[in-house]
Formats: structure tokens, sequence, C-alpha cells
């Protein structure tokens, strides 16, 4: 199907008028001025017409130069394809030229150590060589006379250290076992020292211990004895009270006061028998005092006194026991 007239279009001329297009557009693009590049792109774009012999002529030409483009693309691809095979065979080539390249710089390398320990030790051969030619026979001997009573000399003074040294040792030895003995003595001196302490400590404590039980005992004694001069003090007072009276009293009450049978118990655990208690107690109150008793328990109630008696001698046993 041939297209109309109307819709043939110039391809040249649309080119030329895209390329003026395209610079006019990169131009206004460059420029400062953007809204003169908004109005060029809001404008509308108007193909260029052109006639249908122009069109088909053009048409012809553009067929002809796509077939001759298409024979030069596929040379193009196959001298492409030659060139990619080439470049990669370089490349290759490349590659085992870079390794050789490194194998033989690592040879060098190595080889140039070789050659700096050779010329170190060429050196040292030629030192050695220059040694040897400065030793002539004359001055060899020399040099080994010299050297001989260098050792002679330095032989003598070993032996001289070696006589100090022993002299050293023999008073380093005799200072140890000085030093061992005194170190024996200082720890028989420290272990009396601990005894004597432990033994100040000890009587220290049993010291401590003893004036803490005189004192205790001691303020015992003082109570009992101020309790004593109290009593002794109430005794006089009971006697001075009884030297006054010419009777003393010993029933109240319906029966025997405290003191008349704290008497008869007195009597009766100094083994007084019952029969005697009333006759001795008579006699120290008549003999002594001179005082007169109005009553005395019977003997009946002597005997019950003496069960009494025993009963409360064996009770602060009992109580002690307890």
């Amino acid at each position: 199907m041939r297209p109309s007239a109307e819709t043939k279009l110039n391809v040249t001329g649309i080119r030329r008028q895209w390329t003026r297009l395209h610079d006019a557009y990169l131009k206004l693009k460059c420029s400062k001025h953007q809204h003169e590049l908004d109005d060029f792109l809001s404008k509308s774009y108007k193909a260029p017409r052109t006639n249908p012999n122009e069109v088909s002529e053009t048409v012809s030409e553009t067929s002809r130069s796509n077939q001759d483009l298409e024979n030069i693309l596929e040379s193009l691809s196959r001298n492409l394809a030659d060139s990619y095979q080439e470049i990669s065979e370089i490349t290759q080539s490349m590659e085992e030229l870079s390794r050789e390249k490194l194998a033989a710089l690592d040879k060098i390398s190595e080889m140039s150590k070789k050659q700096d320990k050779y010329r170190q030790k060429l050196i040292q051969i030629n030192d050695l060589k220059a040694k040897l030619a400065a030793l002539t026979p004359r001055n060899f001997n020399k040099k080994i006379k010299r050297r001989d009573e260098k050792i002679k000399k330095m032989t003598h003074q070993i032996e001289e250290q070696n006589k100090v040294m022993k002299e050293y040792i023999h008073d380093i030895n005799q200072s140890t076992r000085d030093n061992e003995i005194l170190q024996e003595k200082l720890d028989q001196i420290l272990m009396e020292k601990k005894n004597l302490q432990k033994s100040k400590s000890y009587w220290k404590t049993k010291a401590q211990s003893a004036s803490e039980h005189h004192s205790q005992k001691v303020k015992s004694n003082l109570e009992h004895v101020k309790h004593l001069e109290n009593d002794n003090m109430k005794l006089r007072e009971k006697i001075e009270d009884l030297m006054d009276a010419n009777e003393i009293k010993t029933f109240e009450n319906g029966k025997y006061t405290d003191s008349i049978r704290q008497v008869y118990y007195d009597l009766l655990t100094h083994n007084v028998s019952v029969q005697n208690c009333t006759a001795v107690v008579k006699s120290v109150l008549k003999n002594i005092l001179n005082v007169d008793v109005d009553r005395l328990p019977s003997k009946s109630l002597t005997s019950m006194m003496q069960v009494e008696a025993l009963v409360l001698a064996q009770a602060p046993s009992c109580h002690c026991n307890t």
C-alpha cells in the first residue's frame, strides 16, 4: 500500500528541521532565560511536506541506502567479531606476558640478592687477601709471640684472681657459718623471749585474777565484818536491855520467843542433852546476867526442838546440793 500525497514526508527536510530545532534547544537550554525555553517547548511541530515522486525516489534511495548500510553493518559485525577474537587472544597473550614478566622480575630480584651476597663475599675475600698479604713470616712470628705473652699474662692474672676468689669464697663460707650460728642463737633467744612473754602473760593474768579474787574476798570479808558489827551492836543492845531488866520474857502470845528457841537450837546442835538444856540456860542467865526467867520449854518441847534443830541443820546442805 502506497501512502497518499498528504502523508508523504520529506525525510531530508525533517532531518534538517530536526537539526535546527535541536541546535535551538541546546542554545536556549544554555541560556539564562527560562521563559524562552518554555515558549520554545510549548510550540507545535509541523513536519515538512513533499510530492509523491520525491518521496518515491527518497524511499528508493533510502532502501538502497538501508541495504548498503545492512551490508556495511554485517561486514562491520564480522570485523567486530574478528576484532573481539583478536582482542581476546591479545589479552591472553598480555596476561601470559605479565606472568612471565612477574616471574622474570622475581628471578631478577633473586639474582640481585645473590649478586649482593657474592659482592659481600668478594669484599670479605679481598679483605682476607689483604690480611694474608700483610702476614709475612716475620710479622706472623711477632704476632704469635705477642699472643703467647698476652696469654701468659692473662693466665697469671686468672691464677691471681682464682686465689683471691678462693679466699673470698672461704670468707663467704666462714661468714655463712657464723651467720648460721648467730641465726641459731637468735632463734633460741627469740624462743626464750616468746616463752618469757607467754610466762609473763600467764602470771599477769593469774595475778589479775588473784587480785580480783583477793579484792572480792576482801570486799566480802568487809561486808561480813560490817554485818558482824551490826549483829554485835544488836547483841550489845539486847544485853544492855537484859541487864537493865531483872526478868526476861520468854513466852509471848502463846509461844516461846524466837531468841529462846534459837538458844535451845544452838545448845542441842552442840550436843547438849535435852535434860540439861533448861538448867544451862538458867545458870547462864542467873550467874552472868543476874536475870531470872519466868518460863522455859519443857523436856517434851525441848525434844521437839531437837528434831527441828536437826531439820534446820540439814536444810542448808540440801539447798546447796540442789
